[in-house]
């Protein structure tokens, strides 16, 4: 059954996300890669939060060369991203987070970050939130685990929720094969849940699978700077809505409470104004009195 196929790579393979970014290595000295395969899971959880986890595997060609990795995601749309962490796939060993970037201008190996080879930094640019790791290829492959929290990125309507990730773009070399699961709280029937995948160049292979409270797709042979993108509508009901705007208000009660505090000062304002105004009228004389 392609549902228990899809759980099962989910969990041996400790896989990955629906990600609304790319991962595109740069190439610090000559070398190859291809990804021979990208698993993906989504989990939509009651509170309206997407876990987001991501298995990566690159086979790298050429002796010594050295490689920044990239993972960019578009944070248009999306409240926060939070609790980023990568992990070598091989050893289940985390990797340590950097406060900055190294200084791509020096060899890795005169830099003061040499030898942290297992290290990664995030930071914002632009409209991305960039997730960078450094390595050193011998012809050989590795496996990555990335995941994250995404906030805000379910979007509600009356009905139906959506939940809208670009899961390729931007990728330098061609992705084998991409394994797609969202996973959605409860157990929606099929036929309440609507999905699409949209795919450039449309001509890339893909099959879909929909089961109860899940959506799959497995995608073959994207080359080098496709983009994918799947969209998932689901019952309103199947998440707490309230529960984001309680997260919501609390991640940005400074803000809430300077608005309020600058709304009673302008109604306070506005109200001592009419006072003041009602006073002059009362004081002047009326026209009978007036020769």
């Amino acid at each position: 059954m392609v549902r228990r196929r899809i759980r099962q790579i989910g969990v041996l393979a400790v896989t990955a996300v629906v990600c609304g970014a790319f991962v595109a290595p740069l190439g610090v000295t000559a070398g190859s890669h291809e990804y021979s395969s990208i698993h993906l899971l989504a989990e939509v959880t009651k509170d309206s939060r997407v876990a987001f986890r991501e298995l990566q595997t690159v086979s790298f060609a050429g002796s010594g060369a050295e490689y920044v990795m990239q993972r960019r995601i578009p944070l248009a749309g999306v409240s926060e991203i939070t609790d980023v962490v990568v992990v070598d796939a091989a050893t289940g060993e985390r990797l340590e987070r950097l406060e900055a970037r190294r200084d791509l201008d020096q060899d890795l190996d005169r830099s003061p970050d040499a030898g942290r080879d297992n290290a990664y930094t995030v930071y914002p640019e632009d409209d991305d939130l960039v997730i960078e790791w450094y390595h050193r290829s011998a012809d050989t492959q590795r496996r990555w685990v990335i995941s994250y929290v995404a906030h805000g990125a379910v979007h509600f309507s009356r009905e139906f929720n959506e939940l809208t990730w670009t899961v390729l773009s931007g990728y330098d070399a061609p992705v084998r094969q991409s394994v797609i699961v969202v996973d959605l709280p409860g157990s929606a029937h099929p036929n309440d849940i609507q999905s699409k995948l949209e795919k450039d160049p449309a001509s890339i292979e893909s099959t879909k699978q929909v089961g109860r409270g899940q959506v799959s797709y497995i995608v073959d042979e994207a080359p080098a700077g496709a983009t994918i993108a799947v969209s998932i509508w689901f019952p309103g009901d199947l998440v707490d809505r309230g529960a984001f705007w309680r997260w919501w208000l609390g991640r940005n009660s400074g803000l809430v409470g300077a608005l309020l505090g600058a709304g009673v000062a302008v109604g306070v304002g506005f109200i001592l104004w009419r006072r003041s105004g009602n006073r002059r009228d009362e004081s002047e004389p009326s026209s009978d009195e007036t020769v």
